[in-house]
């Protein structure tokens, strides 16, 4: 049975930097900077009943590779000391070699790189992602992107209803089903130029086991004033020692709508999104727009234009 059917391309070092020789393999650290190249090798790995991997080399330039050892069995074996591949799993393995041997176009280095980024199975960082909404046009989209739609009730979809509620809502409706979930990720729809670093940051700070909730924020150096409920156009200053020069100010973090993260034991037993051992991600202001009206949506289409 086919497992895996993948290219593995030539490369052109742009940059290359061998550092120091490490005593126990006799191996070097190295920094590179490489290009890839419209030429490539054809590899297939199929799973094998048999008792030991099969390497097979075929193509114009297969008769100079060595069958018993070769980058792709070398990296096999590695992988098996580290745990990595299953000892028990066997292997057979067919490359057709299109790129020259020993040209300088790192055909071998790049059998085992491809080897490798192909064999191991990614963990997902994120289990399952739901949409919570009163919405049939949200349902349908949902549905086209392959996400879980969970159904809000109404008295959860007023002007003043609580994210958390929300939230509590479809945990609640999960755990019913049997699905239970450790952590919590809120992505609100009215911040969507977040990127991707923002979410991979925040995962970080989940896994170190520090935090109960995580919030972004942003910086701001502004000079702020604060007005007087009683009185219009009655401000006082915030900050009333704060430096006139921004330079002298220290940074003001704002927090954003952007992300949110909760442990959800804790998201339970407070009722509230911020809580406990809080965690902070840095984000920029570019990324931390939050639309509330109609002039923030039309300065978002501008930005998309």
């Amino acid at each position: 049975m086919l497992k895996k059917k993948f290219k593995s391309f030539a490369k052109i070092n742009l940059f290359l930097n061998v550092g120091k020789k490490f005593n126990k393999t006799g191996l070097h650290n190295i920094q590179s900077l490489v290009c890839l190249i419209n030429l490539f090798d054809e590899i297939k790995i199929y799973k094998s009943k048999s008792k030991k991997d099969k390497i097979n080399f075929t193509g114009k330039f297969s008769d100079n590779v060595s069958l018993k050892k070769n980058t792709i069995t070398d990296t096999l074996s590695l992988l098996r000391k580290r745990g990595i591949v299953d000892l028990n799993t066997k292997y057979n393995i067919l490359v057709k070699k299109k790129i020259p041997v020993f040209s300088g176009l790192g055909g071998g280095s790049s059998n085992a790189a491809f080897l490798v980024k192909n064999l191991i199975k990614k963990k997902k960082l994120i289990n399952n992602t739901f949409v919570s909404s009163n919405s049939n046009i949200i349902k349908e989209i949902t549905a086209k992107n392959g996400f879980n739609f969970i159904r809000r009730p109404e008295k959860l979809c007023k002007s003043k209803s609580s994210t958390e509620s929300a939230i509590i809502h479809t945990i609640d409706y999960l755990k019913k089903k049997n699905k239970i979930f450790k952590w919590v990720i809120t992505i609100p729809p009215t911040s969507p130029l977040r990127s991707e670093k923002n979410l991979m940051d925040v995962i970080k700070l989940i896994k170190t086991n520090k935090y109960d909730s995580i919030i972004t924020v942003c910086k701001n150096r502004g000079y702020f004033w604060i007005e007087d409920k009683k009185h219009e156009f009655k401000f006082k200053k915030l900050f009333s020692k704060a430096s006139r020069r921004q330079q002298e100010r220290n940074f003001l973090y704002e927090e954003t709508s952007s992300i949110y993260a909760n442990r959800i034991n804790r998201l339970f037993n407070s009722g509230s999104m911020i809580n406990g051992r809080i965690g902070f991600v840095k984000t920029l202001r570019s990324e931390s727009l939050d639309i509330n009206d109609n002039i923030d949506i039309e300065y978002l289409k501008n930005l998309l234009k």
